[in-house]
């Protein structure tokens, strides 16, 4: 095959490279707010917010507003579960100006399409944020509503309020991986393999004829 050697050479090169560049964790919620003060549930309920992903994302953590009796948070469409886990307030905290516990999820990859985050809140305990100003979210994702419905440990779609508290419910929220950032070692071995699949290619290229040369 004419061009084996240096396909599978570049090939496995880019394999390597994919494998070698981490992602960079974007080191923030995807949404951000100024609060307005957090408030608690008279009942058992399940609270939260959809979204739009506008461009394929990796989540890898799961986050809940710090403030009283964290729960379990859940990220979910319309097909069922994708991730969940439950946070307490010993999670490490992030965000700005807004505060949330925070705790790593083995990433999964979110596509272009709807999709829904909730938390448990208990009666009287969990606080959540609604009716917030100055919301803001990452690029990759758009804010569509508040999602609530009565009792623990359910994933709801709509919110029964009617949406009279939005923006809300928050409560849960999540972080997503920045872009792969490649490392010096990465990038030598780019310009090695820059420099050999030439070196190679100019080896194996026939070579002008003698009578050729004469005819230059």
């Amino acid at each position: 095959m004419k061009y084996s050697l240096v396909s599978w050479f570049a090939v496995g090169a880019a394999v390597w490279m994919a494998a070698a560049m981490p992602a960079r964790a974007q080191t923030a919620p995807v949404l951000e707010y100024t609060t307005v003060g957090a408030d608690t549930f008279a009942a058992n309920e399940s609270i939260g917010w959809s979204f739009t992903v506008n461009t394929p994302v990796l989540v890898i953590a799961l986050d809940a507003l710090a403030g009283a009796s964290p729960g379990n948070v859940r990220l979910y469409n319309a097909a069922g579960m994708l991730a969940n886990a439950t946070l307490n307030a010993g999670d490490a905290k992030e965000g700005a100006p807004t505060l949330f516990y925070t705790t790593p999820i083995t990433p999964i990859a979110l596509a272009p399409g709807t999709y829904y985050i909730a938390e448990n809140a208990l009666a009287n305990a969990t606080t959540a944020d609604a009716m917030v100003s100055d919301l803001t979210t990452n690029p990759a994702i758009t804010y569509t509503g508040a999602v609530f419905v009565a009792g623990l440990g359910q994933n709801p779609r709509t919110d029964a309020n009617g949406g009279t508290f939005n923006p809300a419910f928050f409560g849960p929220n999540f972080d997503i991986a920045g872009a792969p950032e490649p490392s010096p070692l990465v990038w030598a071995v780019l310009l090695g393999v820059v420099a050999m699949a030439t070196r190679l290619r100019r080896s194996t290229s026939p070579q002008p004829s003698y009578e050729t040369w004469l005819k230059l």
